[in-house]
């Protein structure tokens, strides 16, 4: 196993969609969290996004604040898409514009849902 201080920084964006799965969110963020803690370095990190920057409530009624909008995306290592009741009205044609970009670009796309 490499030592902590070798290696290679990872990361993550999550891209809240309206009505998001607060739960899978959370889910994939703590462990994350606790593989830097545990290593005592920041292996992983990761930002909340939204298609424009603002905050976007999740099936709860909760909500994360982004750390920015999707068109400002810097370098990741995978886009979390975070999905949850009623996607499809969700999807618009301006996600499917910006995700299609991604790709082209070769960034990874994953998709978090309950």
């Amino acid at each position: 196993m490499e030592s902590p201080s070798v290696l290679r920084k990872c990361k993550y964006a999550f891209l809240t969609l309206p009505n998001y799965s607060l739960i899978a969110v959370a889910n994939a963020l703590e462990p994350l969290r606790m593989a830097n803690r545990l290593i005592g370095n920041d292996v992983y990190e990761w930002s909340v996004i939204s298609m424009d920057g603002q905050a976007v409530d999740a099936s709860s009624g909760l909500n994360l604040t982004p750390t920015g909008a999707l068109d400002k995306l810097g370098t990741v290592d995978i886009l979390f898409v975070c999905g949850g009741i009623n996607v499809r009205e969700a999807v618009s044609p301006a996600l499917l514009t910006a995700l299609r970009r991604l790709a082209d670009r070769r960034v990874p796309l994953g998709a978090l849902c309950t």
